[in-house]
């Protein structure tokens, strides 16, 4: 399964296409109330339990709703936003790629929820593994949401929440994968699809790696250049890619690694 940018299908693969961000039209200025410093906040002292059980229970309703197949489009809207959220946590307090990249890939998993809702509601069958591997980095990227919002302050939550409004991570996938976002099966042999080569980001034993796909034996593994790791796919998994084709580099990597065996 493929979701990619252009506006066909790929022969081979199966497509979904992201949502384009709407355009804004061109309003004159009106200048509005001037903002309360964020550290200001703190004079309200620390967010409650009270308060982060109701961020916590809007959060699990919408997921809920996603994971029926939900048609209302401000439910993905509020998990987008969290994850927009979670980066702008990731970015400015704990300068950790490893939470950029898991918002990122979350919101990938929404757009892609989105969009096998929009098959049910066609008519489709419904693709439960496919659900399952979107859900694992969503779930996964909520959690750590959760808890980065237990350790920060008042202002620390409107400077996050600030940041996030000016945040089209959207967009932001759409500029990065620039190769397409997919799910693939551990066995899947179509290379529209499992894309060799193709340095890219996929969501395997509960991280964010980045890294490329060879194939050996009919069976698809992840390779993890910085740990020299090979990671073999035994579930759909999900990943995007950073470009089209191969690099230089890891066409060589996969010619010495078929010499070698």
């Amino acid at each position: 399964m493929i979701f990619t940018k252009p506006t066909q299908p790929p022969p081979g693969g199966f497509f979904i296409a992201m949502s384009k961000p709407k355009k804004k039209r061109n309003k004159k200025y009106q200048p509005g109330r001037p903002k309360i410093p964020t550290w200001a906040y703190d004079a309200w002292g620390q967010l409650t339990e009270k308060d982060f059980k109701l961020f916590e229970d809007t959060v699990k309703i919408d997921l809920g709703l996603i994971r029926m197949g939900t048609q209302e489009q401000c439910r993905y809207g509020d998990l987008i936003f969290a994850m927009k959220q979670l980066f702008a946590f990731a970015e400015r307090f704990s300068q950790d790629a490893e939470y950029q990249l898991l918002a990122t890939m979350g919101t990938a998993a929404i757009h892609g929820m989105k969009n096998l809702a929009d098959e049910v509601k066609e008519g489709k069958p419904r693709r439960p593994a496919v659900e399952a591997a979107m859900l694992k980095p969503l779930e996964h990227a909520i959690a750590t949401y959760f808890k980065m919002m237990r350790e920060l302050y008042r202002s620390e939550h409107e400077f996050a929440r600030r940041e996030a409004d000016n945040l089209n991570l959207t967009k932001a996938l759409q500029d990065v994968a620039r190769g397409g976002v997919a799910v693939v099966a551990p066995d899947e042999t179509d290379e529209e699809v499992s894309r060799c080569g193709v340095q890219g980001v996929a969501y395997v034993h509960g991280r964010c790696e980045p890294g490329y796909m060879v194939r050996e034996d009919g069976q698809n593994f992840w390779v993890i250049p910085e740990r020299e790791t090979f990671v073999r796919m035994t579930e759909p998994t999900l990943m995007f890619f950073l470009d089209t084709e191969p690099s230089y580099a890891n066409t060589v990597r996969i010619q010495n690694q078929d010499r070698a065996a």
